[in-house]
């Protein structure tokens, strides 16, 4: 509405006038929550108030109150604003291209925080115009919301397409900056990670961090990054209910929109899918009779440190809980370990339930993948959950020494594993058969 195109009708008086003006600036402050009445012909403001005619409110010089209204803007707004002020203050010359009204968004520092504004200029005579503005805060959240909500439909959408593509499916989760939101949960999902239901479900509510979710899983940190490298990797794993070992695919995609940090983790358990290893012609590499001959030789020292060397080679474990589960497996001299058994060493405070388990089965699997990086995997035997040390694959100066063959007498020094504290056992029937073999040289 501009005031001055306005043409009264001649039963109209100039009170009627005044009335009808009044009306639309209250109305304006029913909408708005301050209106600023601006005459540049007089360089002056008024500040207007529903209720009060406006000859009673007080002007202000423009200058000093364009610089109240702006007081809280943020400063990458401010210049903006205070542009616009300056081009409608400027008569209808400088108005060129505004069209009314004319709308700016801007945000103040007020209360403690950043509120956003929505400011509109009316045009209502050829020297004035009004500076309408609002709280428009809780709109913009809203439409935050909205967009967000509409984000996720799609993005949800996208992930239902890709379960269509990738069926069979254990687990979904979604990871970003790396906080971790698994959507589902069943007795194989948790077994799998290391997690308790309560921790699960935790997760599932809240989130937390990607190392603390993954720490007692066999899909380790290292996988994490390089599924994120590559799209999809495969990774084996041993089961807890039989101790077999299986292996499980993974896929990762980037949720859609502009956050690149945003992922789609899929988990899907592939053992079934692979194929039977051909078996080997006679005489052919992979048979027995090449095997023993390609076989490293394979030390271990007890008698001290713990150590084991290839080819006369120390090798260096990379996990101190799967050296610690190779030396129990050689204390036992060919014995089967059971699970229980080996939890009982490796965390001697801890009873074995299903964390401890997921734990052991990730050390297991961690010490089949390091003897199989250095070609002597067939050192170590698993039958229904139990391992043991294949002693005849084997050189060990534990073994030597309890076989009483008097060339290695002199092998034993008084220590034994001096790594382990449980292996004081066997150090007290060495110390006793030292003892013996002491007794009868005299």
């Amino acid at each position: 509405m501009r005031i001055e195109e306005y043409t009264p009708r001649e039963s109209e008086s100039v009170e009627e006038l005044r009335e009808q003006a009044a009306g639309y600036l209250n109305a304006l402050l029913l909408v708005y929550d301050e209106v600023f009445a601006f005459d540049s012909e007089w360089m002056t403001v008024k500040r207007l108030r529903r209720g009060r005619p406006f000859g009673e409110e007080k002007a202000y010089p423009m200058q000093e109150a364009i610089a109240r209204i702006s007081g809280n803007l943020l400063p990458e707004d401010r210049g903006l604003l205070l542009a616009v002020f300056e081009r409608f203050s400027n008569h209808s010359a400088g108005r060129a291209g505004l069209e009314a009204p004319f709308r700016i968004e801007f945000r103040i520092f007020a209360g403690g925080v950043i509120k956003s504004c929505m400011g509109v200029f009316l045009t209502t005579g050829e020297n004035t115009y009004l500076f309408c503005c609002s709280d428009v805060t809780g709109q913009r959240e809203n439409e935050r919301l909205r967009r967000e909500y509409r984000l996720l439909s799609q993005e949800k959408q996208q992930v239902l397409e890709v379960f269509r593509m990738y069926s069979g499916e254990l687990l979904v989760f979604r990871v970003e900056n790396g906080i971790v939101k698994p959507f589902t949960i069943n007795e194989t999902i948790c077994d799998f990670f290391g997690v308790r239901r309560e921790e699960w479900f935790r997760f599932m509510k809240y989130g937390g961090p990607i190392d603390e979710f993954l720490a007692n899983s066999c899909f380790s940190y290292e996988d994490y990054e390089r599924l994120l490298r590559e799209g999809e990797i495969e990774v084996n794993y041993i089961e807890v209910s039989n101790d077999a070992e299986r292996r499980m695919r993974a896929r990762c995609i980037s949720a859609p929109g502009d956050r690149s940090t945003a992922y789609y983790i899929m988990l899907r358990d592939i053992t079934e899918d692979r194929p039977e290893p051909a078996l080997p012609a006679q005489g052919e590499a992979g048979t027995p009779a090449a095997d023993a001959a390609a076989r490293p030789e394979v030390f271990i020292r007890t008698f001290g440190y713990f150590d084991v060397f290839v080819d006369g080679k120390p090798i260096a474990f990379k996990n101190e809980k799967t050296k610690e589960l190779f030396a129990i497996l050689v204390d036992r001299r060919g014995g089967y370990v059971s699970s229980s058994e080996a939890i009982g060493y490796l965390w001697e405070n801890e009873p074995a339930n299903k964390i401890t388990l997921s734990r052991y089965r990730k050390v297991a699997l961690r010490l089949k993948n390091f003897l199989d990086e250095h070609g002597i995997a067939d050192i170590v035997e698993s039958v229904d959950g139990k391992r043991r040390v294949v002693t005849e694959r084997v050189h060990c100066d534990l073994y030597d020494y309890l076989s009483r063959d008097p060339q290695y007498e002199h092998l034993f020094n008084g220590l034994y594993l001096l790594n382990y504290s449980w292996a004081e056992t066997t150090l007290g029937e060495l110390q006793s058969i030292s003892g013996q073999t002491a007794g009868a040289a005299e």
